[in-house]
């Protein structure tokens, strides 16, 4: 049996192979109730033996910290990037493409004919709605806060192109965002609901609206810079995988703004596994 598993910064996701790369097991625990450096803790929480494992593979920033061996048998640190290509290209069964990893911020690789190289991406993603849900709305979980926005209306958090124009300009459509939590200004809440004072801004804003103005925040943010990234390397598919394709708010927003650079945006079965199952993936000589 070969395990993969990824130490991210939010979660761990352990895979398991069997001979012939099928995966036969998978689950997840969080980073902050499971210690990172006991890799013997997070097997027996997979219920998965020692002895059964002919191979095993970690990726994630916290491998480096981790031993060449353990109980004698070798351990296998596979670059995170790789892993993020090869997960990405394999489940969305493509060999050219742009790989967008929605985790705790978000990376990018490109992969062109089986050759993957890392080139950039930005701090926004899962941490990001972790830490302005709990500053706004005093929550911290993944679920809580898409199941909040998917209630919220977007119109009374952020100004659209209509607001400022009066229509659609150029190739963005009426609807378009123009400023991300533009309508949170001390005026547009004093008018909204008179009886809070200036000081207390947020409080007259309903929290599915702002649950929706930071997952429109986040989304629309990743959904251009993967575009832009595309263009500049002539991708025509945008493969997303990790955690945050679980929170279907932001997921859609990110689709809604492929929409308008007509892009192709391609979410796997397993998405959320993906870098794990790209680490278990990997050819041998890479990472």
């Amino acid at each position: 049996m070969k395990i993969s598993i990824d130490l991210g910064g939010s979660t761990i996701d352990l895979v398991a192979f069997d001979k012939n790369n099928n995966i036969q097991k998978k689950t997840s625990f969080e980073s902050n109730k499971t210690d990172r450096n006991d890799i013997f803790n997070i097997l027996e929480k997979a219920e998965i033996k020692l002895q059964n494992i002919s191979k095993l593979r970690i990726t994630g920033g916290f491998s480096l910290n981790l031993p060449k061996k353990i109980n004698g048998l070798e351990i296998e640190k596979i670059d995170e990037f790789d892993a993020n290509g090869y997960g990405g290209k394999y489940l969305a069964q493509t060999e050219k493409c742009l790989v967008v990893s929605l985790g705790t911020g978000t990376s990018m690789v490109k992969v062109i004919n089986g050759k993957i190289k890392h080139i950039g991406g930005t701090g926004i993603g899962g941490g990001t709605l972790i830490g302005l849900g709990k500053l706004i709305l005093n929550e911290n979980n993944y679920s809580t806060i898409d199941q909040l926005a998917q209630k919220g209306t977007l119109q009374n958090i952020d100004l659209s192109v209509q607001d400022i124009v009066g229509g659609k300009i150029g190739m963005l459509p009426r609807n378009a965002t123009a400023s991300n939590f533009g309508k949170v200004s001390m005026q547009t809440a004093k008018a909204v609901c008179s009886k809070h004072n200036e000081q207390n801004a947020l409080a007259c804003c309903k929290k599915a609206d702002l649950a929706l103005g930071i997952c429109n925040l986040i989304g629309e943010t990743i959904g251009s810079i993967a575009y832009f990234a595309s263009q500049k390397y002539q991708l025509e598919k945008i493969v997303l995988i990790g955690k945050v394709t679980r929170v279907k708010s932001i997921l859609k927003i990110i689709q809604t703004t492929s929409k308008i650079y007509n892009k192709k945006i391609i979410v796997p079965h397993n998405a959320d596994f993906g870098t794990a199952i790209g680490a278990g993936l990997v050819k041998v000589g890479r990472g």
